[in-house]
């Protein structure tokens, strides 16, 4: 790598972005597992070519990156924040996203597995309590949040343990059929074939997994209509939130 010219023009925003990435980082914490790289360093002399310091062995350490608040607290908090900002960009503009998005149809969606047995569970939404499945008779208690059993099922004996299992491994399959159903039944609905509607429109989809209690993969996800240039154009007229909407209906059923 090339030395930066001392002498050359400032770079505001970008400086501006590096700052910003150092103090989130900072806010984050330490890497919990960090990764230990060594190896050596020479600095040239841009325009002579000359060694300026010799080339001494360094050893640095790097974020583990891992999504994993088991696995590192820090870096999994550094990766929500990331993810906040990159779906704010896409719903309000910022980061390279023009604020016109902020006028496209879009929807936030929900995509959960379907029950593979019935599970203990915890307070509400609201965290206000609730009754664990007060009317079959298998339980009918009161679970403080941290108790161990939420999630667990009532009746191991008769729980679909290979279902779960099975959805959770191909849930990246599925999100990628959702994602082709979803531009068929589009183009379908407006009448259109599938080449003819991605000359007028272009779905955006982005999307964060998460984990519920019950250890089943469920998907959060902002799906926006752009014009045929992306974010740059508006989509065709035809293209409504409510067609959206009748769109991911059709093809949630048929990805699976």
């Amino acid at each position: 790598m090339m030395p930066s010219d001392p002498g050359g023009p400032v770079d505001t925003a970008e400086l501006l972005r590096v700052a910003a990435s150092t103090e989130t980082a900072r806010r984050a914490g330490a890497c919990g597992q960090p990764v230990h790289l060594t190896g050596k360093r020479l600095l040239i002399e841009r325009d002579t070519g000359r060694l300026l310091d010799d080339p001494a062995g360094v050893r640095i350490a790097v974020r583990c990156r891992s999504r994993r608040a088991a696995v590192c607290p820090s870096c999994a908090a550094l990766y929500r924040l990331d993810a906040y900002h990159v779906i704010a960009a896409g719903l309000t503009g910022g980061k390279d996203t023009p604020a016109a998005v902020a006028d496209r149809p879009r929807l936030f969606v929900t995509l959960t597995a379907p029950s593979f047995g019935p599970v203990h569970l915890g307070p509400g939404p609201l965290g206000l309590p609730r009754l664990c499945h007060p009317n079959d008779g298998r339980c009918g208690r009161w679970h403080p949040a941290d108790d161990p059993l939420i999630g667990t099922p009532l009746d191991p004996g008769g729980y679909d343990y290979v279902g779960q299992v099975l959805f959770n491994a191909h849930v990246g399959r599925l999100w990628a059929a959702f994602t082709v159903r979803t531009r068929r039944a589009l183009a379908a609905d407006a009448g259109l074939a599938r080449v003819q509607a991605a000359e007028q429109v272009r779905v955006v989809f982005a999307k964060v997994a998460e984990f519920q209690t019950r250890g089943v993969v469920h998907v959060h996800a902002v799906i926006r209509l752009d014009g045929p240039a992306g974010p740059a154009t508006p989509p065709a007229r035809w293209a409504t939130a409510d067609l959206l909407t009748r769109a991911i209906r059709t093809a949630v059923p048929a990805a699976g």
